[in-house]
């Protein structure tokens, strides 16, 4: 019989078309991402306008699905001194001189091939990279260019002429996906240094930065540096001071001569040292650019710091030149060998990390030199998973401090300090209020902002002129438990945020002789909340999410009644601070908190809204209680009276703690594709060839045609398909690359109890298991180490779970039952998963698979697609082992025959073509054999297990071994198989045999392949 046809040809349409999309008002710090149609296209971080790259043209699967997409972004971040690039000014037919600059309009073109003219070069070929933030807007507002263009192919040939100079959206379906644009913009007019907040972070860490300071450094490279760090270092700062954070800060100033420094366990003041130290010491040098400066910096620095028990190890090399003459990258690459082994370099396993190396470029659109010496490209922890180092302009110094924070921090880029977008909110003149900052108190402000900096509340928001400027502020203060009013003695706005500031002991007392109290209440139990549902902003998904906290004694109280109020604070990007904030509301809403209204004289002029004070009536059975001022009525002019709305401050009770539970890998939704940790390949026996590929695709085969299993598990939670991919020809003989087959990871775990030599095993379980679904009841596993044999492993079959152990049929189909330690690797799958190889292999011909992963977030870039080698084997026509073999009676384990006149030998016979619905279990009676089927026992010997005799073509179940045929042997193994036509089967099994006794004959035997 001969192979089954060629696979018919697919009509493929795809469609393209430039669009132009107004964000937002300008100028923003970056643009980190973009994501199409729910699924990120690209990150980064983009500050200054740029044109860049995005393919991922299979982020939809490919053309034989709904395609991908690809085309090149031209990026404006809404500056009032950007032109019109070139591109954009063609797509308009225009020129840059007559087009519209869209200055203070933050926009980006997705287009085709561009114009690579001066400033429109691409500063980056293909750039899809690793932060993100917070999403600014989606506007819709500009559609341009060409209209859809339709393209056909066939199996990703050409086969029309279309138009190409649009981006490309995807295949089979003429729609534009629906775009989302991250964008970062920290509001730093006012108090720059306490703008941006980090989320706090306490992980110990140990960081070198390797800053140039080379010829090539001009001044405003270098004050970009300085700039930058100066933010960076009051964050680090603030995480020393306020959380604990442990840090080993290593500097050097390399590029001629190298000027170091190291601060181990860095204090706050150590930081400043740190700053004066960059300050100072990045100067205008005049040496060339020499890598091995920075590399043996580096080395040096982390020599050092071995001794210490650091979770993680981070390096950072700033350049902004290619190596000068003499000078090549490979010997600073061999210099760092170790540091960038990140799998067993001596620094990958002294402190249980390794060290993360990232490289930024600062103008210099070449990365290759840089990339050498950048062990994170194309990692979750890269700055730009797409592999490329990121490239700065030279003027980007909040870029680089993201993307240094970014790297340092937990993942998420930093958020706004409220304070500062409430000064910006009243004192902005083109969307703000547009107040004289002479009407804001100065003190007030920075001195909240050093409040919101210190505990790490910042938020991410959006204000839209469908919402007024004192509803957009009123929002921030709710965030941030604030208030905001006007100080009557000196007419200016102050900031107040809600705190534990004050000492009980220092607070002026009142009570029915120097007050009027009125409205005097007191929450009754019935009334009080019992649970908050609180909502945020997850980052890593943009979705909102909630979270719920509940006070069990106020349930109690109410019967069991649950009294529940929800609170929306989705500014809030941070899984900590939103449970301290929840733990805040929750305490408000389940105190018993007393309210009151109060008539004062006007000696209490000083009072505000979130002033504290005491209060006493005998009448209302209060003493000293703690008040805060709500609301404060000043009167009209002439009035002797001031009214005061007060609430019994809630940081007089004690706040309950809100633990949140661990996050988990199915909390941060989708995930980058990586590289599979675990493949394992298994030529298809004869079972499997009938049950798990489909029939009409056997129907023409035979030797040496194979199918091929691929067993290919991951520890990605997102891990939806694995494609494939070969090397195609066309009907012209050219070749290119495309998915040759689909198919689906399967579970892998381990055993976490041994397994005896034994026909069924009950087991509780599994342990350390992958994506996947595990065990299931008619389901298959293979068990085996990854670099063993298609001869030493074992296939196995689950029968049931009666709620506590699983059921297994051991030695199934043509394999045998054997020993397995704690630990060894299961790899399980069923009838359902498709694990097959769709193309046709041949028996002991190498094949090459190169497979990458697709995720809800796209797949893994063919190029940096891991390859895999296996040689099929002739499995499937092999015919089945013996089964139930018996030596003496005895099935598992040794046999003594010393006093035995012979050896019998029993086993049951199975037919590969007949078992191929049902299988059997290892000790089920035997059947009738396949034609020509024989069986044969090989006698070994136990040490050497050097050939002592075979018997062959025996017909029956039986036969009786004549002591004779062990010859001079005192120790054997006794192997079943069994044969046809030269055909020998792929298993069999072996009993260890004591010949003659006496001391120590029967020690040492060893049974297995």
């Amino acid at each position: 019989m001969g192979k089954g046809g060629s696979k018919p040809k697919m009509r493929v349409t795809e469609y393209f078309c430039s669009v132009q999309y107004g964000l937002c008002q300008g100028p923003v710090d970056s643009l980190n991402r973009i994501r199409i149609n729910e699924k990120i296209a690209w990150e980064g971080r983009v500050g200054s306008e740029s044109i860049f790259e995005i393919n991922k043209q299979k982020l939809y699967g490919g053309i034989k699905k709904e395609g991908g997409v690809q085309g090149y972004v031209v990026w404006q971040p809404g500056s009032f001194t950007q032109f019109c690039s070139e591109t954009v000014a063609a797509k308009l037919g225009r020129t840059p001189a007559n087009a519209p600059a869209y200055r203070g309009l933050a926009n980006v073109m997705m287009t085709g091939k561009p114009s690579l003219k001066g400033e429109d070069a691409p500063i980056e070929e293909a750039n899809d990279g690793g932060i993100q933030d917070s999403p600014i807007s989606n506007f819709f507002q500009l559609l341009i260019g060409s209209l859809f263009a339709g393209v056909g192919k066939e199996n990703g040939k050409d086969s029309a002429v279309g138009n190409r100079n649009g981006f490309y959206w995807g295949a089979n379906q003429p729609y534009i996906w629906p775009c989302a644009f991250h964008l970062t913009r920290i509001p730093r007019g006012w108090y720059p240094e306490k703008a941006a907040i980090v989320s706090g972070t306490t992980t110990p860490r140990s960081v070198h930065f390797a800053i140039d300071n080379s010829g090539s450094m001009t001044a405003v490279r270098r004050n970009t540096v300085k700039a930058a760090f100066a933010t960076l270092f009051s964050q680090l700062r603030q995480q020393i001071d306020e959380f604990g954070l442990q840090i080993n800060l290593g500097i050097n100033l390399w590029g001629g001569t190298t000027n170091e420094r190291i601060w181990n366990n860095a204090t706050s003041a150590n930081i400043d040292a740190a700053e004066t130290f960059i300050q100072n010491g990045l100067n205008a040098g005049a040496g060339g650019t020499d890598f091995t400066q920075a590399a043996n910096g580096a080395v040096g620095f982390f020599d050092q710091s071995l001794a210490q028990t650091l979770d993680r190890r981070i390096m950072f090399l700033i350049t902004d030149g290619e190596p000068t003459d003499g000078y090549p990258v490979s010997a600073a690459q061999s210099i760092m060998s170790d540091l960038l082994d990140r799998g067993s370099g001596s620094y990958s396993t002294a402190a249980g990390t390794a060290v993360d190396c990232y490289a930024v470029n600062i103008e210099l659109e070449d990365t290759q030199y840089s990339s050498a010496l950048d062990n994170t490209t194309g990692t979750d922890k890269s700055l730009t998973t797409g592999g490329a180092v990121p490239v700065i302009g030279e003027g980007d110094s909040t870029v680089l401090a993201d993307l240094i924070m970014d790297a340092l921090g937990n993942g998420n880029p930093p958020s706004a300090n409220p304070a500062h977008m409430i000064y910006e909110a009243l004192t902005d003149r083109s969307w703000g209020m547009g107040a004289n900052s002479a009407a804001l108190d100065d003190t007030s402000f920075r001195a909240s902002a050093d409040i919101f900096f210190n505990e790490s509340f910042g938020l991410s928001m959006i204000w839209t002129q469908q919402q007024t400027i004192q509803s957009f502020v009123q929002e921030i203060l709710d965030h941030v438990e604030a208030n905001l009013y006007v100080d009557p003695s000196t007419g200016k706005f102050v900031l107040k945020p809600i705190r534990d500031d004050y000492d009980p002991e220092t607070l002026e007392v009142f009570d029915e002789s120097s007050c009027t109290i009125r409205d005097f209440q007191r929450r009754a139990p019935t009334e009080i909340v019992n649970e908050i549902n609180l909502t945020w902003t997850n980052p890593d998904t943009e979705e909102e999410e909630v979270i719920t906290q509940q006070d069990i004694g106020g349930i109690v109280v109410n019967n069991g009644e649950i009294i529940s109020d929800n609170r929306n604070y989705y500014g809030i990007r941070d899984r900590r601070l939103a449970a301290t904030v929840l733990a805040r509301d929750l305490a408000a809403v389940t105190a018993p908190l007393a309210t009151a209204e109060i008539e004062i004289d006007r000696s209490a002029w000083s009072y505000a809204p979130g002033s504290v004070l005491k209060l006493s009536s005998e009448e209302h059975d209060a003493e000293e209680l703690v008040m805060r001022v709500a609301k404060i009525n000043y009167g009209k002019p002439g009035d002797s009276k001031i009214v005061a709305s007060l609430t019994q401050d809630i940081f007089s009770f004690a706040r309950p703690q809100v633990v949140l539970p661990p996050s988990t890998e199915l909390d941060s939704g989708g995930k980058e594709p990586t590289l599979i940790e675990y493949v394992e390949f298994m030529t298809f026996n004869y079972f499997f060839t009938v049950n798990l590929v489909p029939p009409e695709t056997t129907a023409n085969v035979d030797y040496p045609d194979v199918f091929v299993g691929i067993l290919a598990s991951s520890l990605n939670t997102d891990v939806a398909s694995i494609d494939v991919l070969g090397e195609v020809l066309d009907a012209a003989g050219n070749t290119y690359t495309e998915p040759t087959g689909t198919i689906m990871p399967v579970s892998r775990g381990q055993l976490a109890v041994a397994f005896e030599q034994e026909a069924e095993t009950l087991t509780p379980g599994f342990s350390s298991l992958t994506v996947g679904s595990g065990p299931t009841p008619g389901g298959f596993a293979l068990i085996g180490l990854e670099d063993g044999t298609e001869q030493g492993r074992e296939l196995v079959m689950f029968v049931e779970n009666d709620g506590s152990n699983w059921t297994i049929k051991r030695g199934i189909l043509d394999t045998v039952p054997r020993e397995w330690p704690i630990g060894t690797p299961i790899r399980f799958f069923g009838p359902g998963d498709f694990i097959t190889d769709a193309e046709l292999e041949t028996a002991f011909a190498e094949r090459d698979y190169k497979l990458a992963m697709q995720t809800t977030l796209g797949a893994f870039p063919e190029s940096l697609a891991q390859t895999e080698s296996y040689t099929p084997s002739e499995r499937p026509y092999l015919p089945a082992r013996p089964a139930n073999v018996k030596v003496a009676g005895v099935g598992f384990g040794d046999v003594d025959a010393s006093d035995l006149p012979d050896v019998p030998v029993t086993w049951a016979n199975r037919n590969r073509l007949t078992e191929d619905s049902q299988v059997l279990a290892w000790d089920d009676p035997g059947v009738t054999p396949e034609p020509g089927q024989l069986t044969k026992i090989t006698i070994l010997d136990a040490d050497t297990r050097e050939i002592v005799n075979e018997i062959a073509d025996l017909p029956d179940e039986s036969y009786t071994l004549p002591k004779a045929s062990f010859g001079t042997a005192t120790r054997a193994i006794v192997r079943v198989t069994s044969t046809r036509g030269g055909y020998e089967s792929l298993q069999g099994h072996e009993i260890g045999i004591t010949i003659a006794s006496g001391y120590g004959f029967g020690y040492g035997l060893s049974y297995g392949e």
